[in-house]
């Protein structure tokens, strides 16, 4: 006998031996065989472009300031340009953190690691978790943890799609932090684990966002296939994956309002000051040739004044030679 349960579809079997029990055997719909188009999102591609000058800017100065007395000859700088697309330095992380990390070994000399040397336990607790306890404090009641889900204006999908995704969300969260390793990797519940090991990600960086081939670093460690990367399309209310600049950057859709950050990591309020410096240096530049342009338009007004009148004089010399 056949019956539908949810998306689910369920086989009765008689059991030979009892008559009144019976065997249920669940099939379900391939994970990878839901597929949602992607689609661009103006507004958060807009949050990558305008973070692009200023860092280019802030990776030559950091570039300069390591160098001894803080110059470096621009032949030097040419060659470095493709490194400095490294935004980060792991042993600088390693050393403004010891009571949290030690490396034994050097990288590139045999075998190196890393070891955590303390843990807090509420260093176990995600985001999301974290996010629900608070909530279930506010208001007395006791808040599940889940995700927040929320398609841009405008933005569609299939109903089956739809009818997936209310059914997974339904699913218990499971924190990045748990043991998996009883979980089947084709099933919904290791799909849950997955999209909480990347919105932690996301939620731990500072833009809350994270270029897709770094994310892919982690799926070893994480136990992820190869074609981790349409999670972030196929959960479009959790996640964006922006095209902006050649590279696939994933986002996280409820840290943004329009292309503007929630909340913002102060951090992010040196970087406000270094554009300010930027946009500064712009306006003096700016100023300055203005100013040079206008001196050139007064001195050629001023040659233009000195030939009429060079030309008239000689007009009225010709004039007198002519009568005299």
């Amino acid at each position: 006998m056949l019956s539908k349960c949810g998306t689910f579809s369920l086989f009765q079997i008689p059991n030979p031996q009892n008559p009144a029990f019976y065997v249920l055997l669940q099939f379900t719909a391939s994970i990878s065989s839901l597929k949602v188009v992607w689609r661009k999102d103006l507004k958060l591609d807009q949050a990558i472009e305008n973070d692009k000058k200023w860092r280019l800017c802030a990776r030559v100065v950091r570039e300069v300031s390591n160098e001894p007395g803080q110059v470096i000859p621009l032949r030097y700088l040419e060659k470095r340009r493709e490194r400095l697309r490294l935004p980060v330095r792991i042993q600088t992380f390693l050393a403004q953190n010891p009571e949290y990390f030690k490396l034994h070994g050097a990288p590139g000399e045999g075998r190196s690691f890393l070891e955590l040397v303390t843990w807090n336990e509420e260093f176990t607790k995600s985001v999301i978790e974290t996010r629900a306890e608070e909530e279930s404090r506010l208001t007395g009641i006791k808040v599940r943890p889940g995700f927040n889900w929320k398609l841009p204006p405008g933005f569609f999908i299939r109903k089956e799609m739809r009818e997936w995704i209310s059914d997974w969300m339904e699913l218990p969260y499971i924190s990045p932090y748990e043991d998996v390793s009883h979980l089947d990797q084709a099933s919904a519940e290791m799909e849950k684990r997955m999209v909480g090991v990347f919105h932690e990600l996301l939620s731990l960086s500072i833009y809350k966002r994270v270029p897709v081939p770094i994310l892919g670093k982690f799926c070893e460690e994480y136990r992820f296939s190869n074609a981790f990367t349409s999670v972030f399309t196929r959960h479009a209310g959790i996640f964006y994956m922006s095209l902006k600049g050649g590279i696939r950057t994933a986002m996280l859709r409820e840290a943004y309002k329009g292309e503007e950050l929630v909340d913002r990591d102060p951090l992010l309020e040196i970087k406000d000051k270094f554009v300010e410096m930027l946009e500064e240096g712009h306006r003096q530049r700016a100023a300055q040739l203005r100013i040079h342009r206008e001196m050139i338009q007064k001195d050629m007004e001023l040659m233009a004044a000195r030939n009429k009148d060079s030309n008239h004089h000689e007009q009225i010399q010709h004039y007198e030679n002519a009568h005299c």
